[in-house]
């Protein structure tokens, strides 16, 4: 039984022998230790050193000769005192840099962008089945629009998933698109806005559309038609200020 409780509290095999063999014996001496348990002398030193430092065994001089005895209960509720007060402190150390990490913008740490590329032939299966992350991504990150860019072509290759993704989508989401045509982007729910910019001066060749965490980017005029998926905090967040940007001076 006591075997099992000293490995509990970090014991290893031969300070549990020689620990339990000064109980036994009242006290002892390091070369009696040595002999009777096979354990040389050189190591025997040095576990009854740290049993020791420990606070578990104490040293006798009295005589002529240095024997080991173990220390009772006051000495062991002392060093269960000190072993709960290190725990103690460790937790307010954790509490305070889970505090402090908690108060470090997200834009300024470090993270490693997630990239997915999607061919054609897996292109329309990936946007339905990415459809409820996205989603969660917006209502996690509190944003109540999507931003980016919308090509024409983007409602004429997929306009039922369009549909599909503002009925699944919360009733508080609206979008801030650019187009650059706007007599040919079907207005499919009245939750999505529209600005022109100068084709000319601005010539977009891709869809790019900003869901909380995530951004995608949809080539819909020209084939083989793709889809690039970037899922990054840092990245989101600077596309959708440019987005508002782009918007607010048009």
């Amino acid at each position: 039984m006591i075997k099992e409780s000293l490995e509990k509290i970090g014991f290893n095999e031969k300070q549990i022998i020689i620990y339990t063999l000064i109980i036994e014996s009242g006290k002892i001496t390091a070369a009696k230790i040595a002999k009777r348990t096979g354990i040389n002398r050189t190591t025997v030193y040095s576990i009854l050193e740290q049993l020791v430092d420990k606070g578990f065994i104490a040293e006798d001089r009295a005589g002529q000769a240095k024997y080991f005895l173990a220390n009772g209960k006051t000495e062991l509720e002392e060093i269960y005192r000190r072993e709960v007060q290190k725990v103690k402190n460790k937790k307010e150390i954790f509490q305070e840099i889970i505090k402090e990490i908690a108060l470090i913008p997200k834009s300024t740490s470090y993270s490693i962008p997630k990239i997915r590329f999607y061919d054609e032939i897996h292109l329309k299966d990936a946007l339905y089945k990415q459809t409820d992350k996205w989603i969660q991504s917006v209502i996690d990150t509190g944003q109540d629009s999507l931003w980016g860019f919308i090509d024409p072509t983007w409602n004429e290759n997929f306009k039922d998933w369009i549909t599909y993704y503002w009925e699944k989508s919360p009733d508080n989401l609206s979008a801030h698109f650019l187009t650059n045509d706007l007599g040919k982007t079907e207005n499919l729910t009245e939750k999505r806005k529209f600005k022109v910019i100068d084709a000319e001066k601005h010539h977009f060749t891709a869809n790019q559309v900003v869901l909380g965490e995530y951004v995608i980017f949809v080539v819909t005029s020209s084939k083989p038609r793709y889809m690039v998926e970037i899922h990054d905090a840092v990245i989101t967040h600077n596309m959708r200020e440019m987005f508002k940007m782009f918007w607010n001076k048009i």
